[in-house]
């Protein structure tokens, strides 16, 4: 469980899914994209571009999109992701980018890039179980829940705690996320706590 748990870090997740998007976000060309006007078009075209180009250079298995693909991965995104001044999904992305201009637009692809790095995480997090745990290995996963409950009894809602190991053996993966994320707040909190006793 210690190889899942370092896997699934916050700080491992950040290396390994988010800080290639973001390099790939920073390599976009934003500048030479935002000078033309803002047409739902250029908008498609940009959003576009920037969903092909963070696919192509900032996924551990890169996607390569055609212009199509890609207008429709944004397209996606925005409709599912999208809440911001003039409203929820694209048309209200493109209103807000043309309304807000380059600072609208950056933060419309924002939301793209993080929307993005979500996606990768979620299949990050499955690759890391399915790769670790045998999914019909059933005396495993009661034994790791065993395990998880003494760890996370504090955490955990009473009719949790009480439950049978067996009961909860399909949840295996749902507590070791909880366990991780736990022990990345506490990392979080302790360093945030001795930050001044370091002298």
């Amino acid at each position: 469980m210690s190889k899942i748990h370092d896997l699934l870090s916050e700080d491992h997740l950040g290396k390994v899914v988010d800080r290639p998007i973001d390099l790939a976000v920073a390599a976009f060309d934003l500048a030479e994209k935002t000078r033309t006007p803002v047409t739902n078009e250029a908008f498609l075209e940009l959003t576009g571009d920037f969903a092909r180009h963070v696919s192509a250079h900032g996924l551990a298995v890169p996607r390569e999109l055609n212009r199509d693909q890609a207008r429709a991965e944004a397209v996606s995104i925005l409709m599912e992701h999208y809440d911001g001044q003039s409203g929820r999904g694209c048309e209200a992305a493109f209103l807000d980018a043309t309304l807000a201009g380059p600072t609208g637009t950056e933060s419309v692809l924002s939301l793209i890039a993080s929307a993005i790095k979500w996606r990768e995480r979620c299949r990050y997090v499955r690759w890391v179980f399915s790769s670790s745990v045998d999914p019909f290995d059933w005396q495993l996963k009661v034994a790791m829940v065993r395990v998880l409950k003494k760890r996370l009894f504090n955490h955990l809602p009473s009719y949790l705690a009480n439950c049978e190991p067996e009961r909860l053996a399909d949840l295996y993966d749902t507590l070791i996320l909880i366990e991780t994320e736990t022990a990345d707040e506490l990392s979080r909190l302790l360093v945030a706590l001795t930050e001044g006793f370091s002298n």
